[in-house]
């Protein structure tokens, strides 16, 4: 982890000043990178020498690790400073000769003993200028203010001139409108003669039309007459021949135009003489003269320096200050990767220290297991000596015998088997014969067994001996109590839940003791078993039935042994 932070830090380094180096383009660019990879290498080892220095307070308290990085990092940065140093500081003074040429390039400099006086004559020069310039724009702003007072002036002027030619204009359209009256009054009336005259004529072109008419007539008819008259007497004559020689009579007369309403365009009138427009007078902007601006030279530009060059505000640094300068910046560096390190390293024991805690709490769990599971073992191997005391009491040898034989069987499987570790289904309820088997002996009348387990649900995984304190407790305050007998039924079924396990007895309604009602060391024992092996996914349910005696049901994920 520390090899691969120191890795990843000064790559990061190494790549964002190489990026400013390149948007910067100082030139040399090669030189720079070669010199950069030597201070980036260099950096890595002093920063695992400081690594290394840091190990032994590993466990330590965080003010003292702070402390620690903050005094290591002082050696680390003077050693990248120094190295730094080494790596630039002659490219560093091969860029600046070249400035210092380019600047060189484009400046003539005048150096003699008169420097002062030169320098002492253009500043009075520059002075008077100055005044001569600040003269200049009070005078200008003086002609400004005159002109705009002239202005004025012939603004009202012009104004007066106006309203004066205004006055004529009106009175000269007067006397035309006047004047343009009195002609269209005699044009109406010599409009009305000229059409009687018309009318007049008209009638008499019309009366002489119709003379000519009849007269054209008459005479025709008379031609025909004689025509026709000198046809009986055998002589023919082409009427119509003679008559296409004939002119045609006059067409009748058009009659007079009817004049129009509209008046005529009068003869022009004599115009009346326009006067002078006056035009308006402008104002003119006031002058601004800008004061001379000396500013820094522009590629291109000669600059004339008069004596010696001034000295920059940058002093030159002996190798001891400039290394100690690149030194603050590099303590920067060392200790914001110590405060990385830091970090990862106080993650990592987190992790570490969580890893510690569930294997704890596993180790916990399978102590709490095995404690619960040797809990059922003293107490069944009580009972049962109990009942080998009273059958040997009773002088029944071959039932005592019978029970050892069984007993035997039982811890022999039991013991073998690891607490912690699930058995299948199966064979929880071979144990459980063997322990029924050993309680038929002692209540042959009274015992009446009943299991019912699904082929399907055999390979089912439960915790082992699970099902023996409900079985005992069945046993003791079922059968024990009874005067009749009395049946023990183990079920299993799967459902929505997962898999579930009931242990029912219909013996004797319970009293009101505390321990009957699931007080007792079985219950616990299970319901504790049940949280440690598969927590809140696991539960036990117990209580009296409707028909008398009690009944435990366990609900538990199914978890099936594929081997």
């Amino acid at each position: 982890m520390a090899l691969l932070s120191i890795l990843s830090f000064w790559l990061v380094y190494f790549a964002v000043a190489t990026v400013r180096s390149l948007m910067i383009d100082w030139g040399h660019q090669t030189e720079m990178l070669a010199a950069r990879a030597f201070v980036t290498v260099g950096s890595m080892v002093a920063t695992y020498i400081v690594y290394l220095a840091m190990r032994p307070l590993a466990g330590k308290s965080l003010a003292a690790n702070v402390t620690a990085v903050a005094l290591l990092s002082i050696p680390a940065a003077v050693a990248y400073s120094s190295m730094n140093w080494m790596a630039f500081n002659q490219l560093d003074k091969t860029i600046e000769a070249e400035k210092a040429r380019e600047v060189e390039s484009r400046k003539f400099v005048i150096d003699d003993r008169s420097a002062a006086a030169a320098r002492e004559q253009a500043r009075v020069a520059i002075a008077a200028a100055r005044d001569a310039i600040q003269q200049a724009t009070e005078e200008a702003k003086a002609a400004a203010e005159a002109k705009m007072q002239a202005q004025r002036e012939a603004e009202a002027a012009r104004a007066e001139i106006a309203h004066e030619i205004a006055q004529a204009d009106q009175e000269a359209a007067a006397d035309q409108a006047e004047a343009l009256r009195d002609a269209e009054q005699a044009r109406r009336e010599a409009q009305r003669e000229a059409a009687q005259a018309q009318r007049e004529a008209y009638r008499a072109q019309r009366e002489a039309y119709r003379e000519s008419q009849a007269s054209y007539r008459e005479g025709l008819r008379e031609a025909r007459a004689a025509v026709e008259e000198a046809r009986r007497h055998g002589v023919n004559i082409d009427i119509d021949s003679i008559l296409s020689s004939v002119p045609a009579p006059p067409a009748p007369p058009a009659p007079p135009a009817i004049p129009s309403s509209a008046p005529p365009v009068p003869e022009k009138l004599a115009p009346v003489p326009k006067r002078p427009v006056v035009p308006p007078v402008r104002p003119i902007a006031p002058i601004e003269i800008p004061m001379p601006v000396i500013s820094e030279p522009t590629p291109g530009t000669v600059m004339i320096q008069v004596g010696q060059p001034v000295s920059s505000h940058k002093k030159d640094l002996s190798v001891l200050g400039q290394i100690g300068d690149q030194a603050l910046n590099g303590y920067f560096f060392f200790a914001a990767w110590g405060a990385l390190f830091l970090a990862l390293s106080y993650a990592a024991a987190v992790r570490t220290a969580e890893r510690a805690a569930a294997g704890y709490r596993a180790a916990a769990r399978d102590a709490e297991l095995r404690a619960l599971r040797y809990q059922v073992n003293p107490h069944f191997l009580f009972n049962t000596l109990n009942s080998l005391s009273t059958l040997i009491l009773k002088d029944k040898k071959d039932d005592a015998e019978s029970m050892i034989l069984n007993l035997s069987t039982f811890f022999r499987t039991s013991l073998t088997a690891d607490p912690t570790e699930d058995v299948v289904l199966a064979e929880e309820i071979r144990l459980q014969r063997l322990y029924l088997d050993i309680e038929m002996v002692r209540f042959p009348e009274r015992l009446i067994i009943d299991i019912n387990v699904p082929e399907p649900l055999a390979n089912a995984c439960v915790p082992c001996l699970i099902l023996q304190p409900l079985v005992e407790n069945a046993i003791k305050y079922g059968v024990s109590r009874a005067k009749r007998p009395v049946t023990i039924k183990i079920d299993a079924r799967e459902d929505s839940h997962g898999l579930v396990l009931s242990v029912e007895d219909d013996g004797e309604p319970l009293g009101d003791d505390a321990k009957l009602h699931g007080a007792g060391v079985g219950l616990k024992n299970v319901t504790d078993r049940l949280k440690a092996r598969f927590g809140d996914e696991a539960t036990c349910r117990y209580g009296p039935l409707a028909n008398g005696g009690f009944g435990v049901t366990i609900f538990m994920p199914l978890i099936r042994n594929v081997i």
